[in-house]
């Protein structure tokens, strides 16, 4: 899987959330690196918005498209959205 995080926090950052996904035991990695080895990607909006196909950045162009699988919210305005690549 592969996380990636839109946030208007000066003290919140990615980072954070990698490390809390590998200890509950998700396998995070660098979409920049390998972008054919992932089926999933996790989107933290945290107190943003993120809007399936219009929000744009370089990491879900990477991934590609892709459908939303599933999505949770969580306490302090955090969404956590899964998207699972489109098969080709």
């Amino acid at each position: 899987m592969f996380l990636s995080e839109q946030a208007w926090h000066l003290s919140h950052f990615a980072p954070d959330h990698l490390f809390f996904f590998n200890k509950f035991g998700c396998s995070v990695r660098d979409i920049t690196q390998s972008s054919d080895v992932f089926s999933r990607m996790a989107v933290v909006a945290d107190n943003s918005v993120y809007e399936h196909g219009v929000t744009a950045f370089n990491e879900l162009t990477l991934f590609g498209k892709s459908t939303i699988e599933a999505n949770f919210m969580c306490a302090g305005n955090i969404r956590v959205y899964i998207l699972k690549k489109d098969e080709k």
